[in-house]
């Protein structure tokens, strides 16, 4: 695939969670690449650091529940 055509080449997009989705399964974590994805304490879900995910859509291939999703940086 060409890099222009991958979401974390213009770092416009991050992955967001719908925890009302996400089953805990915890598929997502050793697939992202940038450390994107942390652990709390006492939960299963992850929690998304915005400032390190590059959008680039790993985990959201990965979630078998669709919880992970692409979202815009931009607000309109």
């Amino acid at each position: 695939m060409a890099e222009a055509a991958r979401p974390d080449s213009n770092g416009l997009f991050h992955a967001s969670l719908d925890e009302s989705l996400c089953d805990g399964c915890r598929l997502c974590f050793p697939i992202c690449k940038h450390g994107a994805l942390l652990t709390v304490p006492g939960e299963r879900m992850p929690l998304v650091d915005v400032h390190a995910c590059t959008g680039c859509g790993d985990c959201v291939t990965t979630c078998p529940t669709g919880a992970l999703q692409i979202q815009s940086r931009i607000r309109v």
